[in-house]
């Protein structure tokens, strides 16, 4: 009876192992991907924060997102701050800023990024991860372990901050710094610790895909230093939260967040991302691989006073970029093909609203980027374009 009981337990532990999948780096986004999520915030959300181990099922059929939106990742040639990043392969642009990432054959690694505001305030901040934050991990298996630490060091002179910015940190400290810094400590730990069947909504049929369940705790210390002499640099963090610098305890101090990502051998986008409370474990948000009918690839605006409109996408022949509200400038265009070689380019003078057209004849049928610049290097237009259709 005992060996009987054994070779039964030895058998559905062989199942459930078999039920394991693994997700290897042909999930890792390339350049000319296309990621599309949806996004539903709470309260009254489904509970996923089930306990450890394999075999569950998870079900968020029923939710419905409040915002959707796409991810493009684009060879990093095309982003305006590429140099300050060397061995980046891929950009994602958004209205936000750029994120950098460089791809290999087990990471897929987050270089840095840049944000258009540094306490609360609009300015432009460039964040170079040291060393660079690892977004995923291949192969990845039930069981698996990862910790990883990233620390920034902003220091900014007085003299080249906007004035909004210096009044708020003059008003919060009371001294004037001749330079202020920001210390960014990171401490992530990512443990797969559940597998199993998830569904999320979509068109029928909807069959629940196969997961592994990654569990991120993160822990991010944000503290700030002002430079008065002859004191030289001082912690002045406290200081900061009282007079509410920035958001005060919301920025500075320690967060602790907690999140559950579903990753899918096949798919590209993670199936679900979900933000937990860190004290109840209830679903505060759930952004999901967005399955609903997709338009026609349309262009992706960088917010911008210009318009820029681009026909036929896929393209044969010739491309047209029709302009509107382009101040009087020499602009620069070019094309770039799926490995980030420059294949194209020109230096119209553009003014008003104009069309810029494109003869495609001498570039093969495939995927590639453009890119438009004002005469200051300015970005306002990155996409893709397609040439030649498919069948």
């Amino acid at each position: 009876m005992r060996n009987t009981l054994l070779s039964f337990l030895f058998i559905l532990s062989g199942l459930a192992v078999q039920a394991q999948i693994t997700v290897t780096a042909a999930t890792f986004p390339a350049a000319g991907d296309t990621l599309r999520f949806a996004l539903v915030n709470g309260p009254g959300l489904p509970n996923i924060a089930t306990p450890p181990g394999g075999n569950q099922f998870w079900d968020l059929s029923a939710i419905s997102s409040d915002e959707s939106f796409e991810w493009v990742y684009l060879p990093a040639v095309v982003g305006q701050n590429v140099n300050q990043f060397p061995g980046a392969e891929l950009v994602v642009l958004g209205a936000s800023g750029e994120q950098y990432y460089n791809v290999t054959s087990n990471k897929l690694e987050l270089l840095g990024y840049t944000s258009n505001t540094l306490l609360n305030v609009p300015f432009e901040v460039l964040y170079k991860n040291n060393p660079p934050f690892v977004e995923r991990y291949s192969p990845l298996n039930f069981f698996d372990i990862h910790q990883q630490s990233q620390n920034h060091l902003l220091p900014f002179a007085m003299a080249d901050l906007p004035a909004s910015l210096k009044d708020a940190i003059l008003n919060a400290i009371p001294a004037t710094p001749d330079s202020i810094r920001l210390r960014i400590a990171t401490q992530t730990l990512a443990v797969v610790d559940a597998w199993g069947s998830l569904t999320i909504p979509g068109p029928a049929p909807n069959p629940p895909y196969t997961v592994l369940r990654e569990k991120q705790t993160q822990y991010v210390e944000r503290r700030i230093d002002a430079k008065i002499n002859p004191l030289g640099w001082l912690d002045v963090t406290d200081v900061a939260i009282a007079n509410n610098l920035g958001g005060g305890a919301a920025y500075f101090g320690v967060d602790t967040s907690s999140t559950y990502f579903f990753f899918n051998d096949a798919a590209k986008e993670e199936i679900a991302v979900v933000t937990v409370n860190i004290n109840d474990l209830s679903s505060q948000s759930i952004r999901y691989k967005n399955n609903e009918p997709s338009e026609p690839l349309a262009d992706k605006l960088i917010p911008t006073e210009a318009s820029i409109q681009t026909y036929p996408n896929p393209a044969a022949g010739r491309v047209i970029l029709e302009c509107a509200g382009l101040p009087a400038d020499r602009y620069t265009l070019r094309f770039f093909d799926s490995s980030g070689s420059l294949v194209w380019s020109d230096t119209p003078w553009l003014a008003g609203e104009q069309s810029i057209r494109v003869d495609l004849k001498g570039l093969a049928n495939g995927i590639y980027f453009y890119r438009l610049e004002d005469g200051k290097g300015r970005l306002l237009k990155a996409d893709r374009l397609v040439i030649g259709r498919g069948e």
